[in-house]
């Protein structure tokens, strides 16, 4: 069985890759939520933003020791969205000479961001055990393959919480950031061949997938 800790943005993300992790793997995996933290009483709902963020992942890789996780995990997955990049704590451009920079090449500036920021001897020693969900722009891409009633949608990288929102909504589901919520929203990512089918509509998923290592 393959265990995996999860250093995410929020427990939503982490919802969402749990259920990732089920489709590739099926019931032979462990995952093991680390940043946020949860509880009994977080997991079915915390406000989104009551802790986690894309600051506290840089923090977490800065100061973890990942000699110490991968004692107990056999792989560690490091989530982070790109919507945020220009900010000035985070310092990635999304933009180059005016055009959207490539999927390709922002989740590549990323992981060296996010490898940066790590203890080098540390990442040197365990990188292959080092996993990362980068979505560009939000995780809620990720999901609009399942809900999307236009192929154009399914493939959107930008106002991806929004779009995701009306797609729900015109179905009578929720779409609040709660943990429980974003469980049921990406349940059908259990289904290996649904995930199959999303890789065609979200590089940065498909990025992430080929990742992983093959069960």
């Amino acid at each position: 069985m393959a265990s995996f800790a999860l250093i995410t943005e929020g427990i939503t993300d982490q919802a969402v890759l749990e259920n990732i992790l089920t489709g590739m793997y099926g019931d032979d995996v462990e995952v093991n939520p680390l940043q946020p933290l949860r509880d009994a009483t977080d997991a079915s709902r915390v406000k989104a933003d009551s802790f986690g963020g894309w600051e506290q992942v840089f923090e977490y890789c800065q100061y973890e020791n990942f000699d110490e996780l991968l004692t107990y995990n056999d792989y560690v997955i490091i989530q982070i969205d790109t919507d945020m990049g220009e900010h000035l704590n985070y310092g990635v451009s999304l933009t180059h000479e005016g055009k959207d920079r490539s999927v390709e090449d922002l989740v590549g500036d990323v992981s060296r961001l996010l490898i940066s920021k790590m203890n080098q001897a540390s990442y040197e020693k365990f990188q292959n055990q080092l996993k990362f969900a980068i979505a560009v722009h939000s995780l809620e891409c990720w999901l609009l393959p399942i809900y999307a009633n236009e192929k154009a949608h399914s493939k959107k990288t930008k106002n991806c919480a929004k779009q995701l929102g009306r797609d729900t909504k015109r179905l009578g589901l929720i779409c609040d950031k709660e943990y429980r919520i974003y469980d049921n929203l990406s349940s059908q990512y259990r289904n290996a061949k649904k995930l199959e089918n999303a890789k065609q509509h979200q590089p940065s998923l498909a990025l992430f997938l080929d990742s992983l290592p093959q069960p």
